[in-house]
């Protein structure tokens, strides 16, 4: 009876499909260009909901999203539309809910902040926040 030598070239065939496959599942599926690890505060008509550590997940284009550190965390996205020229921010409220339904409005760059009269929306890599920063 003949020996099968196929057997090798099968199991190298089907590793670079399954390679071939995960990558382009990768490349499709939207993902943060980064993840960081930093420093955040959010305050909202004058009462502070986010003030310490959080993820800042940063996507093309400046926008961003920055969460607490917590199983149910309250988060902010910041929006930039660049065809607009105006920048959005909303969140998911007091009530931590799982999508960012609580429209900020439209912000403004100052430093590390984004802001308007009544949101303060700050971000910085951990060790970068200001010292003399409230």
């Amino acid at each position: 009876m003949p020996k099968f030598t196929s057997r090798p070239r099968l199991v190298s065939f089907l590793g670079v499909l399954s390679l071939g496959l995960v990558s382009g599942l990768a490349l499709s599926m939207p993902v943060s260009a980064l993840t960081i690890r930093g420093e955040c505060f959010l305050e909202v008509e004058g009462e502070t909901h986010i003030d310490g550590p959080c993820d800042i997940d940063m996507e093309k284009g400046g926008s961003f999203m920055m969460s607490e550190l917590r199983r149910h965390p309250m988060f902010v996205m910041v929006n930039i539309h660049e065809d607009e020229g105006t920048v959005t921010a909303n969140w998911n409220g007091p009530e931590r809910e799982r999508h960012a339904h609580g429209q900020l409005g439209t912000v403004t760059r100052s430093g590390g902040c984004w802001k308007n009269a009544d949101t303060r929306i700050c971000a910085w890599k951990k060790g970068t926040r200001p010292r003399d920063f409230r």
